[in-house]
């Protein structure tokens, strides 16, 4: 997923990027790109999600099961903790988030 780093900036698109690796990590790649799409459209960019849906070709009703559960899992990573930490200095301004998966900075789309 592309977040405009204008708007967010590259830090934030690391973030998301490692935040759909680790909590979408057991779901097909069709799948997990449409969750990533439905996030970014209506948490993001503010779009309606009835609007996105029909954007991404799926109907209201499953865009709001989709989008149900990915807040779910959102959540619970971000209160459990996202994964272990790219450097090991605590102190290193430049330490985020990385992804359980070793992707960390690699492009997923």
């Amino acid at each position: 997923m592309v977040v405009d780093e204008t708007k967010y900036g590259a830090e934030f698109q690391r973030l998301v990027d490692a935040l759909f690796c680790a909590c979408l990590s057991d779901l097909d790649a069709p799948e997990k790109t449409l969750r990533r799409d439905l996030f970014r459209m209506v948490d993001l960019e503010g779009l309606e999600l009835s609007k996105a849906a029909e954007a991404l070709g799926i109907s209201s009703a499953e865009a709001r099961d989709l989008q149900e559960k990915t807040r779910r899992e959102i959540a619970i990573l971000l209160v459990l903790g996202l994964g272990t930490f790219e450097h090991a200095d605590v102190n290193d301004p430049n330490a985020v988030p990385g992804c359980r998966c070793g992707n960390q900075g690699k492009e997923t789309d």
